[in-house]
């Protein structure tokens, strides 16, 4: 909440009431929030985004096949960095900044997997200086987290015979290098119990000394699972039934925010379910299905990573078109201009109406009338609104 002079105030901006419990969205309450357009933003074609992250208040979103990365303040349209990896072609199937001392350092990308290239790449945080360095077994990286501020779990996509393995490594930062963690075993490693493949591998929120994955490659009953990050040791959670797709199908990204547990298909949508312990589920709170995912965002293909925040308010999702789509309350800014004060929201959330209220306690919105015009400059919706005398809170609401 901004204020300005005269105590003009800018509620929070949200299409229904503002929500304070670590509690998921209900589907009913999915909005898109922004649709990030890291292809457009770099002028190269657009492919598929990979494992889109949350970090400090900052989206991490990737594109392979035109390889490219980016940076984007949560809820905002517009970059504060971006990465052209496409001459000579260099892409990661993640991207995320290092942790500790060294968060606005470093940061951390894995394995080029259309090479294939069994290293880490490190950049500066402005995306310059790339280092590379190869993984202790010689193994493509493809998904990874943090399970410390030194040790990162990944995933393995080439060779094929290594892609049930989840890799413990130890990362240091200056200089750069790679270690096997030896805390499982002395390989550095485990060899999972899932059909085919893993994508994608989370630590944690509630329970950060587990982490979680599923069936890649799947559609018959995909099993997801977690391993305690201490020991080793792998739990089977459940399935996410029978499913549909073709190509990079099955179960994408499994992730415990908040005490709930999302598991992400490729082409069925999400699943959160409560969760009594790290290695046993509640019942099903929620299903984002196919058909919901696709009202909110406008978009028919698959997903290739979602990342949520821990209050469960916003979730990043990757797609096939080099979009990622960032779901949650819209976030509206306020700045003033002269006599008037200049609203301004994401160019993708439209069909809204302005509101505003003297009052957060208790709140008392109301439709402006007449409605501000809206005109798009720099990928965000502005509506200039004289200023008046007293408090006055903004917000956004849902048009029908």
């Amino acid at each position: 909440m901004a204020k300005l002079p005269k105590h003009l105030l800018a509620a929070a901006a949200c299409l229904v009431a503002s929500f304070t419990q670590a509690q998921p969205l209900l589907p009913e309450q999915l909005q898109l929030r922004v649709t990030i357009e890291l292809a457009a933003d770099l002028g190269i074609g657009g492919s598929s985004t990979f494992n889109p992250r949350f970090f400090d208040g900052y989206d991490y979103v990737n594109q392979i096949n035109t390889p490219s990365f980016g940076r984007y303040p949560s809820g905002s349209p517009v970059p504060s960095l971006l990465v052209n990896n496409v001459s000579p072609p260099w892409q990661h199937r993640m991207v995320a900044p290092f942790r500790g001392a060294w968060r606005s350092t470093y940061m951390l990308g894995s394995s080029d997997g259309a090479a294939p290239t069994a290293t880490f790449s490190r950049y500066d945080f402005d995306g310059n200086n790339r280092v590379d360095v190869n993984t202790p077994d010689l193994q493509t990286a493809e998904g990874f987290d943090w399970v410390d501020n030194d040790t990162i779990i990944y995933t393995v996509y080439n060779p094929s015979s290594s892609r049930k393995r989840l890799y413990l490594v130890d990362v240091v930062a200056e200089p750069f290098s790679l270690t096997n963690n030896t805390t499982w075993n002395a390989n550095g490693y485990i060899t999972t119990s899932v059909g085919t493949r893993i994508r994608n591998v989370r630590v944690g929120d509630v329970y950060s000394g587990h982490a979680y994955y599923g069936d890649g490659n799947q559609n018959t009953d995909p099993k997801f699972y977690a391993v305690n990050l201490t020991t080793g040791a792998e739990t089977l959670l459940g399935n996410a039934g029978t499913l549909t797709g073709t190509g990079s199908f099955g179960v994408w990204t499994v992730l415990e925010r908040g005490g709930y547990l999302y598991v992400q298909t490729t082409d069925n949508g999400i699943q959160v379910y409560s969760m009594t312990s790290a290695t046993t589920l509640g019942p099903l709170y929620a299903t984002y299905d196919k058909a919901t995912l696709e009202a909110v965002t406008g978009y028919t293909g698959q997903h290739h990573g979602l990342d949520v925040t821990p209050d469960g308010k916003q979730l990043l999702l990757a797609t096939t078109a080099g979009l990622v789509f960032e779901l949650g309350p819209p976030s509206l800014s306020i700045a003033r201009s002269g006599t008037d004060v200049v609203l301004s929201w994401p160019k993708s959330v439209t069909a809204v109406v302005v509101q505003a209220s003297p009052s957060l306690s208790p709140p008392n919105f109301a439709d402006l009338d007449p409605q501000p015009g809206v005109v798009v400059s720099e990928k965000m919706n502005t509506a200039q609104i004289p200023i008046g005398e007293g408090n006055t809170f903004f917000r956004l609401r849902k048009s029908p």
